[in-house]
């Protein structure tokens, strides 16, 4: 029995006439029942008419209440915040609430090592109701899974802040000036310039004191230059505070992070001069203290400035979105709304100039647009009627309208922010090594500096010399430019990639890339651009003009590129292909079958054509060869075990093809094409491009089997595929590294480690040149991390660095990764200028 459905009726709110999507109907003063968009607009509805300024029948938008009320931005706003737009609530049980799990990401300002991080998610994964936490250092960004029936968003940032850390919700860095981020770097930078100040005041004071071992100072001296050395550095240890508040919390969880290796020099050294003060004593390292603390933060926030600049290209996605959006009323008018009030169906103004508010397909108007901070390419694009439009690109000469189409997490934006932020939340082995060393090695070397200050005075050392070792051994063996290495330099090549709309899923490929020696490129959609069009129709003798309709109709049943590419070939030539279809079948990586008007058809390729025991005959099999050995993709079709002819349909290369293929060649790259359309076809596409090894005729399950000997041969080849549909996603899946496409399936891109959002295929030639440089720059700054804990360990042990040269050195060692690393974003941002001119 058939049944008919029809359309819900649209429905207008009664005070500002938009769409009302989630209708709030509620009786108003007056005893009659309204319908609002909003409770704002139900709010100023009842106010209208509380306070007299609405007549009976009389239009409310006329009201001068309602005009203050719509200048004001009370009316067409939501009554609360959007959702983030990398908040994802997942219901794994609709019918509980309780089960109900929702991600957020936070921004936090505070973070100063690797062991930070660590106890930020050790204290959150021990909340109640937080399913799972990951925290990314070199970003300052805290990713939490948490069911909001057991704990609250604002629950979750004040247990961060109890640890001393500040933190704000992430998506609001595009909205406000002031991030969490940035207000911390600004008070590092006040307690910074207060420390240094007064350290260097406190200094002069101590030069004075030192001179005491050689020339005596009177009494009245000694008792007055230890006092002003004190009062000056209590505001140095003001300045500190932040460093001492972290160490307490650390400890009341029974770690020890680098904080805890400076409060306890900094102290060490305070205490034992007070306790000189109190026995009369000259011998005083107030200065000690202080220029640790000032050199400490110093370097503090010259590596924020440097994190903050590594993970500015991924920031930037945040503030692309406009905060507002024209939208046109079914009665015509235009109303601003914020953008969370928008709804799938709604239709959107976007004058020349303006950003696109969100995903859309125009419906009027011709305007060129920009999607350069999307995908990297620096031409603007012609859209035009019919056309799909990305939120947050801009309309540059003209206006559009169009049709919102995707909204909220289902947005292009939001999805390459979440990919974004997944690679970020997602530790490569390197960061995770230096992760565990930072671990194990806080602890031992606290034990190594008190064992050592043990031996010394067990050796009849004085207190002054037992001091100056251990506060010397605790400050220079802070593994600040360990835990900084790894992290800030994948920040800055992921940043650097989606800049050029190279989308890294997971940040282990960058270490990955760097040892792929083969890249195996699919052909339709890949290596070319997937656009089929019908460049001819052969047929035999005894074919006929309706073997179109049965060609059609088996195709309207098809979701194949090249089907559809059929079926618009024979409606333009008037067979609409309505006739029923009976049996319908799809042969993967072959073609279709089916029963039309009593007989059966197939359209495919040769094989397929092959199982159908369909009679080719050597005309028709020369012409069709060809078409190919040219590079036409070539699908016969017949019926009664009878070939009656082919389509030739033809596919242009990608921009870029042959570009990207040389570059990936003179890196040391093998190139390999594999595809299953016919072997003529293939090669011919493979010699236009430059490839020189092509592999034809491949099902799905070939191509895993091809891949996985690939990486069999040479005892164990490293290998990345390159895909966009869904026969590719087995292939990605078995690669050692999957790239997809964002044209491609979702499938695909859910199999892949990185997509390539441009159709530029030389983006694919800059993914492998960022890898290789952002793994190189990992190694340099391991290396030097290395190097200066194993050189300067020992020195501090025996003696030969005092504390303030291992503070010293301590700062030099953290910078030296931060200017190695801004070495990689400057050699990212010349390539990329150079390849854009």
């Amino acid at each position: 029995m058939a049944t008919t459905s029809t359309a819900a009726p649209v429905v207008v709110c009664d005070l500002c006439g938009m769409t009302a999507h989630a209708p709030i109907t509620e009786p108003v003063p007056g005893g009659e029942a309204r319908v609002f968009c909003c409770r704002g607009c139900r709010q100023v509805y009842q106010i209208l008419v509380e306070s007299g300024q609405l007549a009976p029948g009389a239009d409310p938008r006329e009201a001068p209440l309602y005009q203050q009320c719509l200048q004001m931005g009370l009316i067409a706003r939501p009554d609360t915040p959007a959702e983030p737009v990398l908040s994802e609530t997942i219901n794994t049980n609709p019918h509980n609430e309780l089960e109900a799990t929702r991600e957020a990401a936070f921004q936090v300002g505070g973070m100063w090592c690797a062991s930070c991080a660590w106890l930020i998610e050790n204290a959150l994964k021990h909340e109640k109701g937080v399913m799972d936490c990951q925290v990314y250092f070199a970003a300052d960004v805290v990713r939490v899974t948490y069911k909001p029936a057991r704990i609250d968003q604002s629950d979750i940032a004040a247990r961060i802040r109890r640890l001393g850390y500040t933190a704000e919700n992430y998506s609001d860095k595009g909205a406000e000036g002031a991030t969490a981020a940035t207000k911390a770097r600004r008070g590092d930078f006040v307690r910074a310039v207060v420390a240094f100040v007064f350290a260097m005041n406190a200094g002069m004071f101590s030069l004075a004191l030192y001179l005491n071992y050689w020339q005596s100072l009177g009494a009245q001296a000694s008792e007055i230059l230890p006092r002003w050395a004190l009062a000056l550095s209590l505001p140095v240890m003001w300045a500190g505070w932040p460093i001492f508040q972290r160490a307490a919390q650390a400890a009341r969880r029974g770690a020890a992070t680098m904080e805890t290796l400076i409060t306890l020099g900094s102290w060490t050294a305070f205490l034992f001069s007070l306790w000189s003060m109190a026995h009369h004593s000259v011998h005083v390292y107030f200065d000690t203290a202080d220029m640790l603390i000032a050199l400490v933060l110093i370097g503090k926030h010259i590596e924020s400035g440097a994190k903050g600049q590594a993970a500015g290209a991924v920031a930037l996605l945040y503030g692309l979105l406009p905060r507002k959006a024209t939208v046109l009323t079914p009665d015509g008018r235009e109303t601003l709304v914020a953008l969370g009030k928008l709804g799938l169906g709604d239709h959107v103004l976007v004058r020349p100039g303006e950003r696109i508010p969100a995903d859309g397909r125009v419906v009027a108007g011709t305007a060129q647009v920009d999607e350069s901070l999307l995908t990297g390419e620096s031409r603007p694009v012609t859209k035009s009627v019919g056309d799909e439009v990305i939120g947050a690109t801009v309309a540059t000469d003209a206006p559009l309208t169009l049709e919102v189409t995707r909204i909220g997490d289902g947005g292009t934006l939001a999805q390459m922010i979440a990919l974004v932020e997944k690679a970020l939340a997602t530790k490569s082995p390197a960061e995770r090594w230096a992760d565990r060393i930072s671990r194990v090695f806080i602890p031992a070397i606290i034990t190594l500096a008190f064992g050592t200050g043990l031996a010394l005075a067990l050796t009849h050392h004085s207190a002054e010399q037992v001091l100056i070792r251990v506060v010397s051994i605790l400050v220079i063996a802070c593994p600040c430019a360990l835990g900084l290495a790894t992290p800030l330099a994948i920040t800055t090549g992921v940043g650097a990639a989606a800049a050029r709309g190279i989308l890294i899923v997971n940040t282990e490929v960058l270490e990955v890339l760097p040892r792929v020696r083969h890249v195996i490129l699919d052909k339709t959609g890949t290596l070319t651009e997937g656009v089929f069009s019908v460049r001819g129709f052969e047929t035999v003798e005894q074919g006929r003009p309706d073997d179109l309709e049965a060609v059609a109709a088996l195709e309207r049943s098809s979701e194949h590129p090249l089907g559809r590419s059929l079926l618009a070939y024979a409606e333009g030539q008037g067979c609409p292909g309505r006739s029923e279809v009976v049996g319908f079948e799809r042969h993967e990586a072959a073609g279709v079958t089916g029963v039309v008007d009593g007989v059966r058809w197939f359209v495919g390729n040769r094989a397929l054509a092959a199982s159908e025991n369909a009679l080719l005959s050597p005309d028709l099999l020369s012409r069709a060869q060809a078409e190919e050995a040219i590079g036409g993709t070539v699908l016969f079709y017949g019926a009664a075990h009878e070939v009656r002819g082919f389509f030739i349909l033809g596919d242009a290369p990608r921009v870029g093809a042959r570009e990207s293929i040389t570059r990936l060649r003179a890196m040391g790259l093998s190139v390999e094409l594999l595809s299953g359309d016919a072997a003529a076809t293939v090669q011919a596409v493979a010699n236009s491009v430059g490839v020189t090894q092509a592999t034809a005729e491949m099902r799905p399950d070939g191509k895993v089997a091809h891949l996985r000997a690939a990486q069999q041969a040479s005892g164990g080849t490293v290998v990345a595929m390159v895909g966009d549909g869904v026969n590719d996603a087995p292939a990605l899946a078995q690669a050692n590294v999957g790239i997809a496409f964002g044209s491609g399936t979702e499938i695909a891109q859910r199999a892949s480690d990185v997509t390539l959002i441009s159709g530029d295929l030389t983006r694919l030639a800059d993914l492998f040149h960022i890898s290789r440089r952002t793994a190189a720059i990992i190694r340099q700054n391991l290396f030097w991390a290395c190097l200066y804990n194993a050189v300067c360990i020992p020195i501090a042990i025996t003696g030969h660095a005092p504390p303030v040269v291992a503070a010293a050195a301590m700062l030099v060692s953290s910078l030296s990764v931060v200017f190695n690393t801004k070495r990689l974003r400057r050699g990212l941002e010349e390539r990329s200028v150079s390849s854009n001119q």
